[in-house]
């Protein structure tokens, strides 16, 4: 029985799981969709899943769009957003709100990422 917590990675672009899912193998069951559609389709089956992380810029549903959407319908969830957009007040918002718990630029520092794991209790 595999011990690692699960996580999704929610980004349009192919290259972008990719390296997501090699930085983060190791340390985590890595799902992966390509759309927020997709993702909440994947939420739904899995269960086990205790963090989502999404890109910002996506087509049809951004990925704010997708957290509010998600932390909706699966409120156990803990969502971060991992963006090449700068920060700015919508994502502070979506922080403070609890939507999001937290926000990284790309590329991402896998020991930042780690760290806040940690914090929220995701880490075994």
């Amino acid at each position: 029985m595999d011990s690692k917590s699960s996580i999704l990675y929610v980004d349009d672009e192919e290259i972008n799981r990719y390296i997501f899912e090699m930085l983060l193998q190791s340390t985590f069951n890595v799902y992966k969709a390509d759309s927020g559609q997709g993702a909440l389709e994947i939420l739904s089956e899995n269960p086990e899943i205790k963090l989502v992380i999404t890109d910002w810029s996506m087509p049809k549903m951004d990925g704010l769009s997708f957290a509010r959407k998600a932390k909706s319908l699966f409120k156990d969830k803990k969502i971060m957003m991992l963006s090449a957009y700068m920060k700015n007040r919508e994502i502070d918002d979506a922080i403070a709100n609890g939507v999001l718990k937290a926000y990284f630029s790309k590329p991402l520092d896998r020991e930042s990422f780690l760290t806040k794991t940690k914090e929220l209790g995701l880490l075994n």
